[in-house]
């Protein structure tokens, strides 16, 4: 489960998300290309936040 926002007010705009949001351990399983077939285990929880000006 993520969760993502974004605002914006005339010239700014805010984002901020999280990623991973239970901090669930889980795993998927990768192509069989380089490096080689296997899993790939989850990635952790994640926080972002960015913020825009437009000049």
């Amino acid at each position: 489960m993520d969760l993502s926002l974004s605002y914006s007010y005339k010239k700014f705009k805010g984002e901020c998300g999280i990623n991973n949001l239970q901090d669930n351990h889980y795993f998927t399983r990768r192509a069989t290309g380089y490096p080689g077939p296997g899993i790939i285990p989850s990635a952790p929880r994640t926080v972002y936040f960015t913020v825009q000006i437009k000049l």
